[in-house]
């Protein structure tokens, strides 16, 4: 199933467009946008190398 990039929220980091599947993550991300990133990125990282 793919979802469309308009069912979710944008945010612009570093050039670049990320999409949130929900607004409470976008308002997370929004408070402190490196520390957000940071954080999520490395988890993505350890779930995508298992």
């Amino acid at each position: 199933m793919t979802t469309a990039p308009e069912n979710y929220y944008p945010a612009e980091y570093q050039g670049r467009i990320i999409y949130f599947c929900t607004e409470f993550c976008l308002d997370a991300f929004k408070a402190d946008p490196d520390r957000f990133y940071s954080a999520h990125s490395k988890s993505a990282k350890k779930v995508s190398s298992d």
